[in-house]
């Protein structure tokens, strides 16, 4: 679809490099797109531009490093034809504790587009209620921070003023469709250094090297993948290694599973995270729990691509299911190549984002058409 000339800014998080991933894809594009970050983390994901570097301060600190924020707030709001928001927050409300106060106030005529990438749309008793295996069923996801049901309300009212704001509504996983708004649109994954992460070659050797990143152990289900991995060392020896890999940046991270032979990524929330892209990405298989019912929100050849690649997995059948890999290479080997095949057909920065610069056309259309 043909376009003028936009001005894109994705902000205020770098939440798994998928901001800064679509903006490249996008300037693949022609199109002008950047990446400003308020807070940047110790994964250190690339960005156009941090205000301020290193993990995101509490909540005291925050308010002494606001007056900058609000200078770059107005120094920004109508410079862009477009403000994309990623983990459903804006400049001025970087840490999801607030009531979006800056989100009426940009441009007029620019268009507002949200990402929801997980716990910032994610409600704990809603997902009790809906179904019976969850990251919300677990009293140690994130400390227990949801336990009490203060953030799903929360969550519930910043998502409907979003709404009322929003021109588009993303989401990066399907299950986040059960709590947004019906016009949401499914988004996959993108990564910020796609364009460096290589198929790595296959190596001969005698032992299976296992990778396991977890950004929060509780909702990852760490603690089961720990245990399996202490009972097949036991069973299978020097022929299996472990790595568990916390603690290193992103860069870091991405060598390590460069040397891995598989990767176990999320066993309750019921999708994968970005940290499987990566790992596909470079052709290695990933075991994580999908959950088949959330399927219906993807496109069809997306859920169908995504059942044939993905076996069925959970906290219980996770050691069968690396038993199965482990005593059966081939099955490994086929996995690695289809791994490839998908992260290209779904995942590649380049077809995400022509999704994208299309929808964000289609909005500006439709203003049109009601103007």
């Amino acid at each position: 679809m043909a376009a003028r000339a936009r001005k894109i800014l994705h902000l205020p998080t770098e939440v798994g490099g998928n901001a800064y991933g679509l903006s490249r894809g996008e300037r693949a594009w022609g199109r002008d797109s950047e990446v400003l970050v308020a807070f940047g983390s110790s994964f250190g994901f690339p960005a156009d531009r941090v205000l301020y570097t290193g993990p995101s301060p509490n909540r005291g600190v925050y308010w002494l490093r606001r007056a900058r924020l609000v200078r770059e707030f107005f120094a920004l709001r109508k410079a862009y034809d477009v403000f994309h928001f990623n983990c459903g927050t804006t400049l001025l409300d970087p840490h999801g504790l607030g009531n979006l106060v800056d989100l009426p106030y940009y441009g007029r005529d620019s268009l507002k587009v949200f990402t929801y990438n997980g716990c910032d749309a994610r409600q704990k008793y809603t997902t009790i209620r809906r179904c019976g295996y969850s990251a919300c069923h677990r009293d140690d996801c994130y400390g227990g921070v949801c336990n009490d049901g203060a953030r799903d309300a929360l969550r519930a009212r910043r998502i409907r003023k979003a709404a009322r704001h929003a021109d588009l509504i993303f989401a990066l996983n399907p299950d986040l469709f059960w709590t947004l708004p019906r016009q949401t649109l499914f988004l996959p994954y993108t990564i910020a250094r796609w364009d460096a992460i290589a198929a790595k070659r296959p190596v001969a050797r005698k032992a299976v090297r296992i990778v396991h990143a977890p950004s929060n152990r509780g909702c990852k289900g760490s603690a089961v993948v720990l245990g399996v991995m202490e009972k097949l060392r036991a069973r299978y020896g020097d022929r299996l290694e472990f790595t568990l890999v916390e603690g290193r940046s992103n860069a870091q991270a991405l060598r390590l599973y460069a040397e891995a032979d598989l990767l176990i990524d999320q066993l309750y929330v019921g999708w994968y995270g970005a940290v499987a892209v990566e790992a596909m990405k470079m052709g290695v298989p990933v075991l994580a729990y999908i959950r088949d019912e959330d399927l219906r929100f993807l496109p069809g050849a997306m859920a169908r691509d995504c059942r044939e690649l993905f076996p069925p997995v959970t906290a219980d059948t996770l050691e069968e299911a690396l038993c199965t890999l482990l005593d059966n290479p081939g099955l490994l080997h086929r996995a690695a190549r289809q791994s490839l095949e998908y992260v290209h057909a779904w995942h590649d920065p380049v077809k995400v984002a022509r999704y994208v610069l299309d929808k964000y056309e289609e909005a500006f259309a439709a203003r049109r058409a009601r103007a």
